[in-house]
C-alpha cells in the first residue's frame, strides 16, 4: 500500500513520526508502550506488549526502507535491543508483556520529576529539557513528566550546535 498510494503513505509516515517522537515510544530503554491515553499521544499506558513491538518493528523497517528516515532505523534497533535485554527469558523465548505498574503505581519507572532530571543531567539539563519538552506547562500529573520530543534529532542538532 505504501508504494502504491501516496495519500496513504503520507498518513502512515506522519503517524509513525508521531509515534517515534511521542510518549508511546520509550525514549530511554527503547520499545513501545501499548497505546496512548491522550489524543496528543504524549502519555502512554505504560504496559509493553511483545506483539505490539513486533508489529512496529515490521512497519518501521518497511518505512525506513521506503524513506531512509534514520529515526525509524534507530527506533527499530532500540526496540530489538529492548526486547532482547528486557523481555527475553532464560530459555531464549520472550515474555508476552511487561506490566505498566512499578510498586503499584502506573508508569512509576518511566516518569520523571524536573528536579530528578536536573540532578542527573546537571550541565546537560537545559538541552535535554528543550529536546524533550521538560517545561512547566507540560507536566503530566503530580509534577511528573513523560519524555516526548517535538522535532527530529537532526532538526534539533541544526539549531543547537
Amino acid at each position: 500500500v505504501l508504494e502504491q498510494d501516496e495519500n496513504a503513505k503520507n498518513h502512515v509516515l506522519k503517524t509513525l513520526n508521531s509515534v517515534v517522537h511521542g510518549g508511546i515510544y520509550d525514549h530511554v530503554d527503547g520499545g513501545f508502550f501499548r497505546y496512548s491515553t491522550d489524543h496528543m499521544w504524549k502519555v502512554p499506558h505504560f504496559e509493553k506488549m511483545l506483539y505490539d513491538n513486533a508489529q512496529l518493528i515490521n512497519l518501521l523497517s518497511k518505512a525506513y526502507k521506503l524513506t531512509g528516515n534514520e529515526e525509524f532505523k534507530v527506533a527499530v534497533e532500540e526496540t530489538f535491543k529492548f526486547l532482547h535485554t528486557e523481555m527475553r527469558n532464560e530459555q531464549g523465548g520472550y515474555f508476552s508483556a511487561m506490566d505498566a505498574d512499578t510498586d503499584g503505581e502506573e508508569g512509576l519507572y518511566y516518569i520523571w520529576k524536573k528536579d530528578e532530571l536536573h540532578d542527573l543531567l546537571q550541565n546537560d539539563f537545559e538541552l535535554f529539557a528543550q529536546y524533550y519538552g521538560i517545561v512547566d506547562g507540560e507536566v503530566w500529573e503530580d509534577g511528573n513528566f513523560v519524555l516526548n520530543n517535538k522535532i527530529s534529532k537532526s532538526e534539533f542538532l541544526q539549531t543547537n550546535t
